[in-house]
């Protein structure tokens, strides 16, 4: 790390503090279930959609009011989320093995597919939102022309649970993550597998892309690992922590592409910065947590519970030390 990204993140650090008074307790959102598994940011970071039990509820970020409510069209839980990078679309997946996508500016007929046999645990839309990635609990990863209403490709590289999928910020790679300890990475335009990547030792349970370069991934093995993709014929690990959590369920980068968050199955949330490290413990298991975007001075956190419903923490009134 050179000298000026050091002394902008002490900065940062200390403006953190200076405008902290006291410990807030943590914003809860107003959703009906307090078992949340899924959320996500749309809108450049304005609006969040929240899988809320058979439902989805969209809220805005400033005001934290529900903007919007889409109907109960799932038969059991919803597990999954995702919004179209042109803000128009809506997908969720659920126990009920079927996934829905919804247009926001029609709000009427939204599409349903049927699982056969399998349900959705993870959703992506590609780039040009052409495209809906699928990851199902039978290890397949399906791909789904949505202009056109049908499954395009089923991938079958993976031999458990695929966890998280994930395309690539430019639209030209696809990831999954599954039970069976590896990463599979396709190029986006004939999902052609690229390569498998292993480095964890037990389930990979979440991904995410730092850049159009870094892939982030963590799991039950308690390790982080990032993965260096600038050459795609020789994918590196580009740095592996161990975080200290037993089972990470879920990780994020901060804006500064340097500090990041993990999150445990035991309901502990660690950020670690290259200075100091936040800890708190919600005490319920954690399914996914997010920085709030368009924070540059301030650390928010949104993070998806299950058994406290969905709410909203600030680093300032997380337990801080020095590392």
């Amino acid at each position: 790390m050179d000298k000026k990204t050091l002394i902008t993140l002490q900065l940062l650090f200390l403006l953190t503090f200076a405008f902290a008074k006291e410990k807030e307790k943590p914003l809860v959102y107003a959703t009906d279930s307090k078992i949340i598994f899924d959320f996500v940011f749309f809108e450049n970071g304005e609006k969040l959609a929240v899988a809320d039990n058979t439902n989805i509820k969209i809220f805005s970020i400033k005001s934290q009011e529900v903007l919007d409510e889409l109907g109960s069209v799932h038969n059991d839980r919803i597990l999954a989320i995702d919004a179209s990078k042109d803000d128009r679309l809506i997908a969720s997946s659920g126990r009920d093995g079927k996934v829905v996508i919804w247009d926001l500016f029609l709000k009427s007929n939204p599409q349903n597919i049927t699982l056969n046999g399998t349900i959705g645990t993870s959703l992506s839309f590609s780039h040009d939102s052409k495209y809906l990635a699928i990851g199902c609990a039978n290890g397949k990863l399906e791909i789904y022309d949505i202009e056109n209403k049908k499954i395009k490709t089923e991938l079958n590289d993976h031999k458990k649970d695929i966890t998280s999928v994930q395309f690539s910020p430019d639209g030209k790679l696809l990831a999954s993550a599954s039970g069976d300890k590896t990463i599979s990475l396709y190029s986006a335009e004939n999902t052609n597998l690229i390569t498998t990547l292993k480095g964890h030792k037990n389930w990979v349970r979440y991904i995410s892309y730092l850049s159009i370069e870094k892939l982030m991934s963590c799991g039950d093995d308690s390790k982080v690992i990032l993965w260096d993709l600038s050459d795609l014929k020789n994918i590196t690990n580009k740095r592996t922590r161990h975080s200290g959590l037993r089972i990470i369920t879920s990780t994020d980068f901060f804006s500064d592409s340097i500090s990041y968050v993990s999150t445990g199955i035991t309901g502990k949330i660690k950020i670690l910065t290259p200075l100091n490290s936040y800890k708190i413990t919600l005490g319920k298991p954690i399914s996914k947590a997010a920085f709030v975007p368009n924070k540059k001075n301030f650390m928010e956190l949104v993070v998806a519970t299950q058994g406290l419903g969905l709410i909203r923490i600030k680093a300032v009134n997380m337990k801080f030390s020095n590392r």
